[in-house]
């Protein structure tokens, strides 16, 4: 992992358009889908990481799939 995501905290903000919104962007992480329906991506803003999601999910859907492993963070790819 990018030694800034291990050692600054970072904000993370929702977007529509989580390719639209990494275009030209250092990218630190992603993107990903640690959760189905759940788009990640970290970027680097003048040093500090920033997290940027797009999802349709409700916050409530969202620890639901997270609880239950339905998403590809959580899925064992030997099965």
């Amino acid at each position: 992992m990018h030694p800034l995501i291990r050692t600054v905290p970072h904000p993370a903000f929702k977007v529509a358009d989580l390719q639209a919104a990494i275009e030209g962007e250092e990218l630190l992480l992603g993107p990903y889908e640690p959760i189905d329906g759940y788009f990640v991506a970290i970027i680097n803003d003048d040093g500090v990481p920033v997290e940027l999601i797009q999802t349709d999910l409700a916050d409530d859907e969202i620890w639901s799939r997270a609880r239950t492993g339905r998403g590809a963070l959580y899925r064992n790819p030997g099965l």
